[in-house]
């Protein structure tokens, strides 16, 4: 179900993959209906999905990876004080973005090493 109230560019949209699906964008049509296909056991089925969803679906690798990893290293505890959690996130949240910042240029530095006698 997809939902455009007025003139505006605010879509809501609902679309059940394994449960509902929630996505309130400013990026696409209400009315573009795209193909999703997804595996069920030996079977791909062509299932039809909002626009807004395919385009979360094939740009969400970034946010992904640091949720994954935000998760798996998670440093401080669980607090019913607000401030106190949004502490921990922004530390938790610092600590992920140093090490996906570091792992980048650890990579580029070995490249330049690597091949820097072919010049």
């Amino acid at each position: 179900m997809v939902l455009q109230k007025g003139r505006s560019n605010l879509t809501v949209s609902v679309w059940k993959d394994k449960k509902l699906v929630h996505h309130l964008s400013t990026l696409s049509k209400p009315d573009t209906i795209e193909e999703a296909p997804t595996c069920h056991g030996p079977v791909i089925l062509k299932l039809t999905q909002p626009a807004n969803a395919n385009a979360y679906n094939k740009h969400m690798c970034g946010v992904d990876r640091h949720d994954a990893l935000h998760m798996k290293y998670d440093v401080g505890r669980n607090s019913k004080k607000w401030w106190r959690y949004l502490f921990w996130f922004l530390v938790n949240s610092a600590i992920v973005n140093a090490y996906i910042i570091y792992k980048q240029v650890n990579r580029h530095h070995h490249s330049k090493k690597r091949y820097s006698h072919i010049d």
